[in-house]
């Protein structure tokens, strides 16, 4: 046979497919598959010559890859509030509502009650001389107060909460069990000379008649994982059911030693497309 016929024959496939548009890629995942190769659906772009950190996680068929990250729904007209000092430019946001709830602990416990909050002036950090520009907020329930929420729709009455890791770096995973259902959170990142780069947290359930697998925060620039204290920080800083349907509402801080920006994610507003919907955020300078 021709030499010649027989390698145009070998790459007319190879041709062929070259030609063909690529496909739309799906939401659901298809087939069972590692997380290295979902993430290829997600990841906002790629670092070269970086260290793709990934945790040891199977995604389950016919899970649902939902990116909610921490965009808020205007609409939902929720504000979040953290007692503590203000600077002037944040005090006027501060008394503009005035119906609260806020999240307690007593005794190692956490419940949800409406409270009044008190706004003195103090000192701020930029005042001069015998300037006082400055708030601090202080809520008229003495106990200790985790955030302050209005218009967001939480119950009053005790919140069973979970007790999870602050923080999760790319490649560590946490899971935890609430009420009967397995959750998953883990970390992804790529890391080069001590610097992590588009980092992302995810969580995975199997809530609502779907397995979802969501990215709740993404940090494109994380800094040094190494000098915590000069970096940016993502806590977990909470757990636990504050709407009432049995799944688990969170709050997630990102932070440096100059600012921090609480995002409360909720499991009820979002109803069947996503285990949690970010609400309600606000922002402070420590």
């Amino acid at each position: 046979m021709n030499t010649r016929l027989v390698i145009i024959a070998l790459l007319a496939p190879i041709l062929f497919s070259c030609k063909q548009k690529p496909t739309e890629k799906k939401a659901i995942i298809k087939k069972s598959d590692t997380l290295k190769s979902v993430l290829n659906n997600v990841i906002l772009s790629k670092f070269t010559s970086s260290e793709d950190t990934i945790p040891k996680i199977t995604i389950p068929m016919g899970t649902i890859q939902v990116t909610t990250n921490d965009i808020i729904d205007s609409s939902l007209k929720v504000s979040i509030l953290a007692p503590g000092e203000y600077n002037s430019e944040e005090a006027i946001q501060v008394t503009n509502r005035r119906n609260w709830k806020g999240v307690f602990k007593i005794n190692g416990q956490y419940y949800i009650k409406k409270t009044g909050i008190q706004i003195l002036k103090i000192r701020s950090q930029t005042d001069k001389d015998d300037e006082k520009t400055g708030l601090i907020v202080k809520t008229i329930n003495k106990d200790s107060c985790e955030i302050l929420m209005s218009g967001a729709d939480v119950k009053e009455g005790p919140v069973r909460t979970v007790l999870l890791k602050s923080q999760l770096f790319p490649g560590q995973k946490q899971e935890f069990n609430y009420n009967g259902v397995m959750y998953t959170f883990y970390a992804t990142g790529f890391k080069k000379d001590r610097q992590i780069s588009n980092y992302k947290l995810f969580l995975m359930a199997n809530v609502k008649g779907h397995n979802f697998n969501q990215l709740l925060f993404t940090i494109l620039d994380y800094g040094d994982y190494t000098e915590r204290e000069s970096e940016e920080n993502l806590t977990l800083e909470f757990a636990g059911d504050m709407d009432g349907d049995g799944i688990p509402d969170f709050i997630i801080i990102p932070s440096t030693q100059f600012w921090s920006d609480a995002t409360l994610y909720l499991s009820k507003q979002a109803g069947n497309k996503a285990i949690v919907k970010p609400v309600g955020k606000y922002e402070g300078v420590d």
